[in-house]
């Protein structure tokens, strides 16, 4: 698009269409061709006269931002409902887009990623814009292209974040392996027995972590593949099971229940529910008071059933129980006693969300210390049984 058209084909930039998706006026128009091979793309493409007023949409541009723009509307009018801005965060100027610079330079702009809107809406994509010229050489508008690349960004991000998951969730139990092993290798012989089993108990809790962060590791990939579909399940089920993962790793913590949750049934993926809440169970003994034991209550209403493991030990702000979800994040007090990846929440809380589900963070209802919840569609018996 950006070389010049000569031999007629200019026509198909000069000559206004008459589509609904083109306005026509003074500036340089698309021809009824031209527009109806842009009205089909995938992609957003939209093009303005040289003042950057537009003379064309095609449908999916109106969706990326947001309205139905009218002829003439600047381009920066387009974008004002759900803005634009870097990947950085920072806003993009109104003479800064890849068309302005078309625009300004006469040369094709090259795809720069832009990021429009946020929360849910949030739409990421590549923009990229050509000049276009009227018959006598000049620049006599733009044609700009929005390429939405969300899922592809979402994914690379995906695989970027379990990538470091990895590497440093795996890095302390490592270098404690490692080490370990080699002052046995090298001292082995001339320690006493009660040293000796001192080492082996480190190496063999230090091997326990590595498989509960390999376990969340594989839970995390398994997200978003196919062939995970929640099945009736018994809530007890979930909570017994999670409480025997926790006494090996945790052999000094009895973990109480309050109650009675036989009965109660979810709608849960088997496996992750049981890692979210193993993962909720060992957060409450690391973090809580340890002098009293983590105890678990089964609340359900009419929509979820609630797995609450509460302690006693520092209530947070609403903000500090939120920060604790984030990767690698832990309370400093506690980094000495709690040597682990910080991984444990956040698990839990995207096994929830990809089963339906939630966990969240909060005081406990007697404000006597911290609270973490596992909320799960609740099943209502209809013909298969709860396993």
């Amino acid at each position: 698009m950006g070389d010049r058209e000569t031999n007629g084909a200019e026509e198909d930039v000069l000559r206004a269409p008459h589509t609904p998706n083109a306005a026509v006026g003074d500036g340089p128009l698309l021809s009824p061709r031209v527009t109806a091979l842009l009205d089909s793309m995938p992609a957003g493409v939209y093009a303005t006269d040289a003042e950057r007023r537009l003379v064309y949409w095609n449908n999916r541009a109106a969706a990326i931002w947001g309205l139905q723009p009218k002829a003439g509307m600047a381009e920066s009018q387009a974008f004002s409902l759900r803005g634009r801005r870097w990947p950085d965060g920072l806003g993009v100027a109104g003479d800064d887009t890849p068309l302005a610079r078309a625009l300004r330079s006469g040369e094709p702009a090259p795809p720069t990623e832009l990021v429009v809107g946020s929360g849910p809406s949030l739409v990421v994509v590549l923009a990229s814009a050509e000049p276009l010229f009227s018959g006598s050489g000049g620049v006599a508008g733009a044609l700009g292209v929005l390429q939405d690349v969300t899922a592809l960004r979402k994914a690379s991000q995906l695989r970027d974040d379990l990538l470091a998951l990895v590497s440093y969730g795996l890095r302390t139990p490592v270098t404690v392996i490692s080490g370990m092993s080699t002052y046995l290798q090298r001292r082995g012989a001339t320690i006493s027995d009660s040293v000796r089993q001192d080492v082996i108990q480190e190496l063999v809790a230090a091997s326990r972590r590595m498989e509960r962060v390999t376990e969340n590791m594989l839970r995390l990939f398994d997200i978003g593949q196919e062939g995970f579909e929640p099945e009736p399940l018994l809530a007890q089920r979930i909570l017994d099971r999670a409480r025997a993962q926790v006494a090996i790793d945790f052999p000094d913590a009895d973990v109480r229940q309050l109650g009675d949750g036989s009965g109660l049934a979810v709608l849960a993926v088997e496996h992750w529910a049981e890692v979210a809440m193993t993962n909720l169970l060992e957060n409450a003994i690391q973090y809580g008071d340890r002098a009293e034991s983590p105890f678990v209550e089964i609340i359900a209403d009419e929509h979820d059933v609630e797995l609450r493991v509460c302690n006693a030990g520092p209530v947070l702000t609403a903000e500090g129980f939120e920060a604790l979800f984030e990767p690698f994040y832990r309370e400093p007090a506690q980094r000495a006693r709690a040597p682990r990846a910080g991984l444990g929440l956040q698990t839990a809380r995207k096994l929830a969300e990809a089963q339906g589900g939630r966990v969240f963070g909060g005081p406990r209802p007697d404000n006597g210390g911290p609270m973490f919840t596992l909320a799960l569609p609740r099943y209502v018996h209809e013909g298969t049984e709860p396993m």
